[in-house]
């Protein structure tokens, strides 16, 4: 009875709070003058909002867009569903895309509510789950992922995170193929709204398994659920495979570091308030998971050993060891607390033997805690429209003026303080434009050319900034003044460069300034002769300081064939690699005798797969270390050469020296013995520079360092590239481009694509797309849908071998433990049948041998044949799935037991 009451109770709360809380939400996130907020809020909007203008065309899944960054793919490095679920917000919103965020906002907060008061009536206790629901969404870590962070994808994801950790649980407790399945559909729904961190939350259901195993001896039904997880992955193959092809590259990306946080920021209640985008875990929830491993039960403790070890593996001190682990780039793990945060209220809910009033101040602790967050709710309470807030930013950046002289694209250059609200503000509404930059660079084929703009601002090279701005496509051009490193100083030279550059200052404010692209007044392309090309990975920190080389996508040097390389008087050398060295060694030889120089920096050469050294054609590097500065440098053509010190930062400089130079050109002296650190090789066109000199040009501008590098690269760093400028006309269609170029080989400003397809040749050109005279018309297709397909038709085939493993595994476990009590039973008859027996022999055991034989030949085939007929005869088991579980007094809800409950 009381277990239908607190049902009934339940099921009152949820409905009244799904009602009330949901229009409460609506009423303080539309006055609270800062929504939508967080830092990625608007790349999630945009999405979004892409989405459903598409659906509105009939396309149903847009491959491409042309707004951001030269041209992207929204929704293929970020997982689709939570842009799906913006799109049908906006849709019921009418097209309103911040009333359709507060929507989803409140979708977010009645799917968690739904799912906890789930889990509630699962376990018996559904008034708990149902309060639980309302207390999710308010959790500290979840207001900051959700508001803070603004990552809109993240918070649909970690929605299901409570049932993915339920379904674990009871799958490792019950062995239930049902459960697995279970599992698979929570795993691929949270692949396909946030696939990272999705990934992270599987890495912490792998640590929850791990120490739940100490209590429960499971490890074949660990694998199981590894299993589970690899199947659901390749399940969403139509998806993941194109993903991780032509991805984000971790390695380079280096934000790791970024995803971890000091332990008492985490845990420091009053730090949220003055640094509102701090992440804050909850030191209400430390205290319950530490209650709970010292006195919970056998099913809540992993889970609460679990919240605790997460919670230390995101702090500052763990990163120091976490980031030696190969593939640690990945590990972004602040990601994996509001997962740490579900299982300390999991914790909870399988603890059934709390106490009534302890579980009532738990719940009292977590709001309290919980209620300086709703800063992210509340807001200041203004009032202002978010479009009230754009319109005043467009009007303070400029970007107002922009959009009304563009005639191509934009780029707004202030190194990121805009953060996606400037972008949005550029490309929002009918009249937007598009853009160079954006938001996600990491989604954007072009990522690395806005790196390099945003190196060229902050280090004042401006030459490179506003000539690489033409090739982009830019017409006009905002900077943020701040941003200037060295004040009026630096604006002057930035005036002047954007002057050589062709660009006309045309607005000032107080803070941005806006340059135009003199004579341009429709789309345009491009065609640049430089004198020298960089290949590698660190080629274009040189390039920044001479604009004349032209950077590469491609590192691999034996990529590229004679007739590519032998149209450049220099050919820079530095990160390279190479498939096959004794092609590459050939293709410098040939290069170098025909009259092409050939600058190989030691620091960026390859290591021989064979020898484990740095070796190219005969000359080998060796490592050196510095302290704060250079030796005196002793060079054939300049003189003693005494540089500046290392920039702060650099105070150790581990480098390279060369050995086996034809002709050395410049030496120092470490320890008395003299070592060459420049000169030339195979002959005089092949140069080695070592020390890592171009670099340190780079960062400092030395003037010595300078004379080198002029003379290595036979360039000065002023001279720009020739570059000429040709009408184009583009126009779209559904899922194309039509591009109609004068002349061959022009350079569109329009990032090149995988999935472009067209019948005539189209070429890449350092991430742009590269088309010939005439109409080129350019098909947009679903990225690499064949192996998606085959992946996914390969995880449903081991779906379905997998389940039958299972299922029939499940059954032989279930069938030799109900045949194992059956034979107890009967070992339990057969005692009183003996003594019965032995009670029935005569006195005269003489006289009555023959008939004594006689009754127990008789009793011992009546036992073997009962035995037979019981295992044989097929019959109703005695048992059901639920007699496997645990025996458990649960309690429902508050009708938590102070003792020995009564069954009703």
């Amino acid at each position: 009875m009381k277990s239908k009451l607190s049902g009934f109770f339940a099921i009152l709360i949820t409905c009244a709070s799904l009602a009330g809380i949901s229009f409460l939400l609506y009423e303080f996130i539309v006055v609270n003058g800062i929504y939508p907020s967080g830092e990625d809020v608007f790349y999630h909007l945009f999405r979004g909002d892409a989405l459903y203008k598409s659906i509105v065309k009939r396309d149903y899944y847009p491959l491409y867009n042309t707004m951001w960054y030269n041209g992207i793919q929204p929704l293929r490095y970020i997982a689709p569903l939570s842009a799906l679920v913006i799109a049908l917000c906006e849709m019921y919103a009418g097209g309103q895309l911040y009333i359709a965020y507060i929507y989803y906002c409140i979708v977010l907060f009645c799917l968690g509510q739904i799912i906890w008061t789930a889990i509630g009536f699962k376990k018996r206790r559904p008034l708990t789950g149902t309060i639980f629901g309302i207390i999710w969404f308010f959790l500290p870590i979840n207001i900051y992922v959700l508001f803070s962070q603004g990552n809109l994808a993240m918070a649909l994801c970690v929605c299901f995170v409570p049932l993915l950790f339920v379904g674990v649980s009871e799958y490792l407790q019950n062995n239930r193929t049902s459960s697995l399945v279970f599992i698979m559909l929570i795993s691929i729904l949270m692949i396909l709204s946030h696939t990272g961190v999705a990934l992270l939350h599987f890495l912490l259901v792998w640590l929850y398994m791990l120490i739940q195993r100490f209590f429960f001896q499971n490890r074949r039904r660990i694998t199981k659920v590894f299993i589970s997880f690899f199947i659901s992955f390749l399940i969403c193959g139509i998806y993941t495979v194109p993903t991780l092809i032509n991805g984000y590259d971790f390695e380079k990306l280096d934000k790791a570091g970024n995803y971890f946080q000091n332990i008492l920021i985490t845990l420091n209640p009053l730090y949220r308030i003055d640094v509102k985008d701090a992440a804050y875990f909850g030191l209400s929830l430390l205290l319950i998971a530490v209650l709970g491993i010292l006195v919970s039960n056998h099913k809540s403790i992993p889970m609460c050993i679990t919240a605790v070890v997460a919670l230390l593996l995101t702090s500052s001190t763990s990163y120091l060891m976490i980031k030696i682990i190969p593939g640690s780039e990945m590990l972004w793990l602040i990601r994996i607390l509001p997962g740490a945060a579900t299982l300390v209220l999991l914790a909870l809910i399988y603890w059934e033997k709390l106490r009534k009033w302890i579980l009532v101040f738990f719940m009292l602790l977590i709001v309290a805690d919980s209620i300086p967050s709703l800063y992210w709710i509340y807001g200041n309470g203004n009032a202002r429209q978010p479009g009230e807030r754009l319109l005043e930013l467009s009007e303070k950046t400029l970007i107002k003026e922009a959009r009304e002289l563009c005639n191509q694209r934009v780029a707004l250059i202030d190194l990121g303080t805009l953060s996606g609200e400037g972008a949005f503000a550029l490309s929002n509404g009918p009249d937007g434009v598009m853009e160079v930059y954006g938001q996600k660079y990491e989604t954007a084929v072009t990522g690395d050319n806005t790196i390099r703009l945003n190196m060229a601002m902050s280090d004042e090279y401006f030459d490179y900034l506003f000539d690489r701005c033409i090739t982009l496509g830019a017409d006009t051009v905002i900077i943020d003044k701040e941003q200037a490193p060295y004040g009026e100083k630096s604006l002057i030279r930035l005036d002047k460069a954007a002057e050589k550059c062709g660009y006309d200052f045309l607005y000032e404010n107080s803070r941005y300034m806006l340059y135009h692209l003199a004579g341009v007044d429709s789309y345009f392309g491009t065609k640049t002769k430089y004198d020298a090309i960089g290949i590698g990975y660190s080629a274009y920190s040189l390039s920044l300081a001479f604009p004349n080389i032209k950077e590469t996508s491609d590192e691999y040097l034996d990529h590229y064939t004679y007739e590519e390389l032998s149209k450049y008087k220099t050919v820079y050398l530095s990160g390279f690699y190479y498939e096959n060295r004794i092609n590459a060694e050939n293709l410098v030889k040939k290069l170098s005798e025909n009259g092409v120089r050939v600058v190989i920096l030691a620091d960026g050469m390859p290591e021989d797969r064979d020898t484990r050294t740095k070796t190219f054609l005969g000359v080998t590097c060796n490592i050196i270390q510095f302290e704060n500065g250079y030796p005196i440098l002793y060079t054939e053509d300049f003189g003693e050469m005494d540089c500046d010190l290392f920039p702060r930062g650099y105070s150790k400089w581990i480098t390279y020296y060369l050995n086996g130079l034809h002709s050395v050109k410049g030496t120092i002296y470490d320890n008395n013995i003299e070592l060459a650190f420049f000169g030339s090789g195979i002959n005089e066109n092949v140069c080695y520079i070592g020390l890592n000199i171009p670099f340190y040009y780079y960062i400092t501008r030395d003037s010595h360092a300078e004379k080198i590098m002029q003379w290595v690269m036979g360039m000065e760093p002023s001279v720009l590239p020739e570059k000429e400028i040709y009408p184009i006309q583009v126009s779209s269609f559904l899922n194309g481009l039509m591009i109609n170029s004068p002349v061959d080989g022009l350079n569109t400003g329009i990032a090149y694509q995988d999935i472009f397809r067209s019948d005539r040749a189209i070429g890449e050109d350092n991430n742009l797309l590269v088309v010939d005279s005439g109409n080129t018309i350019i098909r947009v297709v679903y990225p690499y849908l064949m192996e998606g397909l085959i992946a996914t038709g390969i995880g449903i085939l081991l779906c379905m071998i997998f389940l039958v493993y299972c299922t029939t595994s499940e059954i032989r476990d279930r069938e030799g433990r109900v045949h194992k009590s059956e034979l107890e039973e009967i070992q339990k008859e057969e005692e009183p049948v003996s003594e019965k027996a032995d009670e029935n022999i005569p006195e005269n055991e003489a006289e009555n041998e023959t008939e004594l034989d006689t009754k127990l030949d008789k009793e011992t085939d009546n036992l073997a044949k009962m035995e037979t007929d019981k295992l044989n005869s097929p019959k109703e088991p005695k048992y059901d799935l639920k007699s496997f579980d645990l025996d458990i007094s649960s309690g429902d809800d508050f009708d938590i037991p102070f003792g020995q409950r009564n069954k009703d």
